[in-house]
């Protein structure tokens, strides 16, 4: 049982540590997983990996087990050189108070649902101008191969429209843009396009096959 606040808050921040690496672990386990399964076909089968709601949920695993693991040993860290502080000054660790449990308490759920906010912003819409890495067409679709991004599209939608201010090109304009490039008569390019969301990228998406 602990009886002051340096024992209490040393266990309550590796509690919170062993959390977030447990995460990042269980991450590890699913993209070994994938590995198993995808092998050496994933260079042709990534597309449908990239835009899997599943590699967003495992961004997301592993976002979250590392913000969590970097906030806590912030505040451990700061709470460790108070201690300090009061050592140098010859004082005791002050022992726990209803007070001070209430404030280590709201402070540890602050830490876990910022660590969570933080990991899933990116998969908001309302932010994915920022967030978004490219589409993905259909392989069939010749003048958009692999995984173009905003820049890659502005510049055909430049060539085939003429003069287009880029700053005004949200990725809503560019597929409604894009969508007008090809005929409906064989069913245009709905329903063909799937985006590559931030956990998309090729900094986690291609972890399995490094």
């Amino acid at each position: 049982q602990c009886k002051t606040i340096r024992s209490l808050t040393n266990k309550v921040g590796v509690l919170l540590i062993s959390s977030g690496d447990s995460l990042f672990g269980l991450y590890l386990f699913f993209i070994s997983a994938y590995d198993l399964y995808y092998g050496e076909k994933f260079c042709t089968l990534q597309a449908g990996w990239r835009t899997r709601n599943l590699c967003s949920f495992l961004g997301v695993i592993s976002t979250s087990g590392s913000f969590l693991s970097m906030f806590s040993m912030t505040i451990m860290s700061v709470i460790r050189f108070r201690e300090i502080r009061r050592s140098s000054l010859l004082l005791s660790s002050p022992t726990i108070t209803k007070v001070f449990a209430m404030k280590l308490t709201l402070t540890c759920l602050l830490v876990v649902v910022l660590a969570f906010l933080v990991s899933i912003i990116p998969l908001f819409r309302n932010f994915e101008d920022f967030f978004i890495n490219g589409l993905s067409y259909n392989p069939e679709l010749r003048l958009f191969i692999g995984f173009p991004d905003k820049a890659k599209h502005i510049a055909i939608l430049d060539a085939y429209n003429g003069r287009m201010k880029a700053s005004l090109l949200s990725w809503d304009v560019i597929k409604n843009l894009i969508g007008e490039m090809f005929s409906t008569d064989y069913g245009g390019v709905a329903g063909q396009v799937k985006t590559v969301e931030f956990y998309g990228n090729s900094a986690l998406a291609f972890s399995s096959t490094l």
